[in-house]
């Protein structure tokens, strides 16, 4: 069974395929550690996939439905999937006071049919699930037969059927599935035939069928499922109709580690057989109808309500954990180790079975109500068969035997001591007493009278309520803290008002369809309060009956006040203001008057019929929630609770009680526009209409409705207004939406922050109906935890905040802002290297350059607003942090003596993070330049163009969305240095630079099956800089090469393109602008910068740079650059170098007859003959020499120059060099009597080619020659 069970819903889920998504409202995460929210309230008419980390607060309704007529069909109406095919450490919650629900219809042959709420599924690991923590719906289902007219249920007619209808499925490598709490309702339901009238149920029909219709399924390799907590109702039923039949309806199912089950509601499972006529055969198998189906039990089970199943209560191979009832266990075997029930037909339409065998728990202790049910082996056409169990002809199962257990006290999970009481067929207590059926009319009725109970405080009352109730009240009783228990009913009233508070009742039947609590013809009186929970119907019966219901109260079942003139007051307005809403989701039938006493929602599975006064008193907000999925013919929605279809006209009627003489206008009418400050909503009685995505205009019908004026009539949105119409035929209310912010609130300021802010919302306006349904989910829904589905707290201010957070979003954080200027820096960084590059190559030489370089900077965008009434934050901030990293090369030849030009390649990779959003970038950048120097003055100019691409990924309230995009860049830049020496080897440059950049960013279209997707033109950005700077330039010449430290400053002026500006952008509507912030028009950097260049020809260098903080502003806008700092490395290598001018090569020796010779060159730049650096160190290498060893000789000192020039001048330039050559000499050489000839060759034995500035070089010499004596 579990293998078959895996691999059934294994292969469904494989298959399974997207819906169109209506609205899909979503935070998505990145990574496998993080998560996101999805807060709804509203009506998601389509399934909600989830493929990340998740949390979910629901208190609207998620729904899969669909309507599929085809062959060969594999479908999934599922209200959530949650799947992932990598390991998510923690999926955090699942929290629904709403609705969530698959449905499914479907005509076809070959079906595969899921209609369950929530589908968790992994194909790894999901290591936690923390919550499923459900108050309201979680259902499941199939197909409905003959009636289709329940919402979103319709029917599956084939062949080779297989039709899932659970509640809550889970299945995967789940290792913890932390938390399954329910104080509602979780059903799964495959089928009912001939009468859909069960909310939520449906029916299957055809032959080779597979239906499930299960509460809960877990099938995973689950290491742990720490709890299953049920106050409400987990129920699965199945109804079948064919041959060859394969059905689950069970409660619960699980087939992993079960840590621990506790059970205060009711957990119950089903099976409807089918009615066969006389003589027809059929062949059943694998049904199952128990409430809890688990392989082999080892851990405790604690049940305090009720479990049920027509099969058994438990089903399982073997239980070795503790089973501890304090409650009813009910079936037609309690404890059996029925997976499988095998069935067949032998003569006259009997039915018998085969494997449902009793089974002993380990540990058993019964101190509640065993309840054993007759097995059906009668003829089945009488049209009472239920399941396997035999009933009466009023339908009630047909009870073998009841096992009374010991009662007394026990302690709860929970800590709370409780006195449990077990009633009789007397009305009296009993304590282990066993009695059976002897009579087949026996009703076999067990109950407790309430004038009989000691305590009324931490009781469980336990009792089969066939006749009346588990608890028959017979007089004024109060009952507290308590669990109330009957198979049937709870709770029937004879006379005396009755009271619970903090009680859960439980009842419902073989089928849930038997109320809970029932009242007799006298007229009851009784209130529900604290923390109780109803889980099933309310029938008051004839008389004139009083309702009461708390704001805290959980209601499982539909409300009937039955015959006569009945009351129903629901919340209370004290307990309103510090607890939440009341949730209304099921009928409200017969009470002809209803007050509402304290905030409460109506939702739209819920209607009200038989009721003529409705008042909600003052302070008091009744929501009031529409279904925009369904829209009649007349194009008006009519799927509410207050829709009166009848003839006898409903009366909605406000509470004058706290309105003055002030409040009414000269016509004496009450004037509710005065009233609606939130300060005054404690005076005026609100029907607030909730609704749930009905777009920009749509029209209510209420049907036969009078609203009296002293009822206010809104919407939960600041941006809809409600305007009531009142015609003879009945009263319609037109929803409009607000056209701008300034009907919205009329104190806005027209300044250019609102106006623009203005502009965004006009543009959501205008676009489709789907953006501005999202707008409104925006503002009423995503406020905080503590407002989901309390439409009551969240008031305008919260909203109005909302919304200009929203629109600011929009206007100042859209990424599609900034990579422009990202784009801009990114060419600038290269014309900065080529810039201040120190290396140049000479006349033939080629010097090759590369590095890596690291931008890091933050900036601030602040943006004033008036702080109008707390909605408006004053001032908002929009912080940018940028990372750029990047690599280059470049190549240089000197074309001449004084001019080389290069190449330059680079790349970079970019990051801006945006406040919620981000940018990631990859620029690529190729750039020629040219090196011109003049004497001391140095010029650079360049050119280069870029392609950037870029992928976003634009975070707002209501979605995520990820676009990539491209912009390609032209960059030209000039700028000039001078070089001063101002002492030996020290040199001030100063420098002044121009730069011009231009950026043509495409258009950008977001993803269209998204609401709220930007359409953003295309735009070109222009703009003009100019610098100016000062560099202090030590150099340093050493045996092993040349270096050079730098550090400077340099003033950067954006002359023009400065000042903010805007892209176009538009939802489908109106177009408006979405700001550029302006860029930091004054910058200051300081930096510091170490080359050296090695005899070898390698180039080695290394820069910091900081950019000081700089602010400005313009209009309501702050721009304040925080600081950047920027770092580079770089290595390159000169080709062709001279290697015999090197200093390094300064001296060759020669001994001949034992006497030393040593000569050396000195070399000289082109009309001069002063001796630089290498000149020096040269004579200085020389003279060593010669005084090491005490040399004796003479020196000849020969001039030479190159050609350039007239010969007389040439000689006496050559003898000036050697002169200057020869003073240096005797300031080193120690011996006093060394001789010295100095001459002047001028032009004469060139050693170079004087036609190429190398050899010219080459022949600017001083050579120097010793001969020893």
């Amino acid at each position: 069974m579990r293998e078959r069970l895996e691999k059934r819903l294994k292969s469904v889920l494989k298959k399974k395929v997207k819906l169109t998504l209506g609205v899909l409202i979503s935070f998505l995460t990145t990574g496998n550690i993080g998560y996101a929210k999805i807060i709804n309230e509203e009506n998601i008419s389509s399934t909600l996939i989830i493929e990340e980390n998740q949390e979910i607060e629901n208190s609207g309704i998620i729904s899969g439905n669909a309507n599929v007529t085809e062959a060969d069909i594999v479908f999934n109406g599922s209200g959530v999937i949650i799947t992932s095919t990598s390991n998510l450490e923690n999926l955090i919650d699942i929290t629904n006071s709403g609705i969530i629900s698959g449905n499914a219809s479907i005509v076809g042959t070959n079906i595969s049919v899921n209609g369950n709420g929530v589908i968790i599924t992994s194909t790894s690991n999901l290591e936690n699930l923390i919550d499923i923590t459900n108050s309201g719906i979680i259902s499941g289902n199939a197909s409905i037969t003959e009636n289709a007219s329940i919402t979103g249920n319709t029917s599956i007619i084939g062949t080779n059927i297989s039709g899932n209808g659970n509640g809550v499925v889970a299945t995967g490598n789940l290792e913890n599935l932390i938390d399954i709490t329910n104080s509602g309702i979780i059903s799964g339901n495959a089928n009912v035939t001939e009468d859909a009238s069960i909310t939520g149920n449906a029916s299957i029909i055809g032959t080779n069928i597979s239906g499930n219709g299960n509460g809960v399924v877990i099938t995973s390799n689950l290491e742990s499922l720490i709890n299953i907590t049920n106050s409400g109702i987990i129920s699965g039923n199945a109804s079948i109709i064919g041959t060859d039949i394969n059905s689950n309806g069970n409660g619960v199912i699980i087939t992993i580690n079960l840590e621990s089950l506790t059970n205060t509601g009711v957990i119950s499972g089903g099976i409807i057989y089918p009615l066969l006529e006389e003589g027809n055969s059929i062949h059943i198998l694998d049904m199952s109808g128990n409430g809890i189906v688990r392989e082999y039990i080892s851990n405790n089970i604690v049940n305090n309500g009720i479990i049920k199943g027509s099969t058994s209560a438990i089903a399982a191979q073997s239980i070795s954990g503790a089973v501890i009832n304090n409650g009813i266990l009910a079936g037609r075997e309690i404890f059996s180790n029925s997976y499988e029930i095998h069935m067949f037909e032998t003569t006259n339409s009997i039915l018998q079975e085969i494997n449902l065998n009793t089974i002993t728990p380990t540990t058993e202790i019964n101190n509640g109500i065993y309840v054993k049910l007759e097995s059906e082996t009668s003829e089945r056409n009488d049209g009472n068969a239920t399941g396997n169990v035999k009933v009466d002809s009023s339908g009630n199962p047909i009870i073998e035997e009841i096992e009374i257990g010991t009662g007394g006290k026990v302690t709860l999970e929970d800590g709370s001591e409780k006195t449990i009481i077990n009633g009789s067929t007397t009305g009296e207590k009993t304590i282990s007493e066993t009695i059976l059926n002897k009579e087949s009319d026996d009703k076999m009725d067990i109950y407790l009278s309430s004038s009989n109970l000691d305590t009324t405080s931490n009781v469980i009352i336990n009792g089969t309520g066939i006749e009346k109730g588990a608890l028959v009240v017979d007089s004024e009783t109060t009952l507290t803290d308590s669990i109330v228990n009957g198979y049937n009913t709870g709770i029937y009233l004879e006379q005396g008002k009755f009271t619970v508070i903090n009680t859960t009742i439980n009842g419902g039947g073989l089928k849930n369809d038997v109320a809970v609590l029932k009242g007799d013809e006298n007229g009851n009186i009784v209130e529900i309060l604290g923390t109780s929970v109803i889980n099933g119907k309310v029938e008051l019966g004839a008389g004139e009956d009083s309702l009461t219901i708390g704001n805290s109260v959980q209601i499982n079942g539909d409300l009937d006040g039955g015959i006569g003139e009945d009351t129903l007051k629901l919340g209370d307005k004290e307990l309103a203001k510090t607890e939440s809403n009341l949730n209304i989701y099921h009928n409200i039938n017969d009470f002809e008057n209803i007050v509402f006493e304290g905030d409460t929602t109506l939702y739209e599975t819920s209607s009200i019929t038989g009721t003529t006064n409705i008042e909600i008193k003052s302070g008091t907000q009744v929501n009031l929630r529409v279904d925009s999925s369904v829209q009649d013919s007349d194009g008006t929605y009519k799927t509410h609770a207050l829709f009166n279809f009848t003839s006898d006209q409903l009366i909605i009627k406000g509470d004058k009680d706290k309105i003055t003489e002030e409040d009414f206008n000269e016509d004496n009418n009450f004037v509710v526009e005065e009233n609606e400050s939130e300060e005054g909503y404690d005076k005026v009685s609100i029907l607030n209409l909730v609704t749930n995505g009905l777009g920009r205009e749509a029209i209510i019908d209420l049907g036969n409705v009078k609203i009296e004026d002293t009822v206010w009539v809104k919407t939960d949105s600041i941006i809809n207004q409600a305007t009531k119409n009142e015609t003879e035929d009945g009263t319609t209310i037109t929803i409009e939406a607000e056209k701008d912010l300034f009907s919205i609130n009329k104190e806005f300021a027209e300044e250019k922050y609102y106006l623009e802010l203005n502009e965004i919302y006009k543009g959501i306006h205008s676009s489709n109906d789907d953006n501005f349904n999202v707008l409104n989910s925006i503002i009423t829904g995503t406020l905080t935890d503590a407002n989901k589905g309390d439409y009551t707290t969240i008031t305008d201010k919260q909203q109005m905040a909302t919304l200009l957070a929203y629109l600011k979003q929009i206007y100042t954080e859209t990424p599609y802002s900034f990579s422009a200027e990202a784009s801009r820096k990114s060419m600038n960084v290269f014309g900065d290297i080529v810039k201040e590059n120190n290396f140049k190559a000479k006349d033939g030489e080629i010097i090759t350059y590369g590095g890596l370089t690291h931008n890091n900077g933050e900036g601030t965008d602040k943006y004033y607003g008036k702080n109008y009434h707390g909605f408006d934050i004053g001032s908002a901030d929009t912080k940018v942090d940028s990372k750029m990293t990047g690599a280059y090369g470049q190549i240089e030849k000197g074309i001449s003596d004084s001019t080389a030009v290069g190449l330059m390649l680079g790349g970079n990779n970019n990051k801006v993070d945006i406040a919620t959003s981000d940018l990631k970038g990859n620029s690529a950048y190729l750039g020629g330049y040219v090196k011109h120097d003049k004497g001391a003055f140095r010029g650079i100019a360049g050119i280069g163009i870029q392609y950037s691409d870029w992928d976003s990924h634009r975070n707002t309230m209501s979605d995520s969305y990820k676009e990539n995009y491209s912009d390609r860049g032209l960059n030209i830049y000039a700028e000039g240095k001078y070089t001063k020496e101002l002492t030996e080897g020290l040199f001030l440059e100063p420098k002044v630079g121009v730069s011009y950049d231009y950026i043509k960013q495409e258009s950008i279209n977001e993803s269209k099956d998204k609401a709220l997707a930007l359409e953003v033109d295309g735009k070109d950005f222009d703009t003009l800089s100019g610098n100016v700077g000062l560099d202090l330039r030590k150099e340093i010449v050493t045996e092993k090469g040349k270096h050079n430290l730098t550090v400077g400053v340099n003033y950067t002026r954006i002359l023009s393109g400065a000042d903010e500006d805007n892209l176009t952008g538009n939802f489908g509507g109106n177009s408006f602008d979405i700001l550029v912030p302006q860029k930091t028009k004054d910058n200051v950097s300081v930096g510091i910068k170490y080359d050296i260049e090695l005899e070898t020809g390698v180039m080695l260098g290394a820069k910091v740079s900081y950019d000081v903080p700089f602010k400005v502003s313009q209009d309501n806008h702050t721009h304040k650059n925080e600081g950047s700092w920027k770092v580079g490395v770089g290595i390159g290598y000169r080709f062709n170098t001279l290697n015999d001018l090197n200093p390094m090569n300064i001296i060759s020796s020669s001994k001949k007859d034992s006497n030393i010779t040593l000569r050396t060159k000195s070399y000289f730049e082109f009309d001069k003959a002063e001796l630089n650096n290498n000149s020096k160190k040269v004579i200085e290498k020389f003279s060593e020499k010669i005084n090491r060893d005490n040399l004796k000789g003479k020196i000849k000192i020969e001039g030479y120059t190159d050609n350039v020039g007239k010969s007389n001048y040439n000689e006496k330039l050559s003898l000036e060099r050697a002169t200057k050559v020869a003073e240096e000499l005797k300031k080193q050489v120690k011996n006093s009597d060394t001789e010295y000839e100095i001459l002047g060759k001028g032009a004469t034995n060139p050693i170079g080619d004087n036609e190429t500035e190398v050899g010219r070089a080459k022949n600017r010499r001083v050579e120097i020659e010793f001969q020893e004596k």
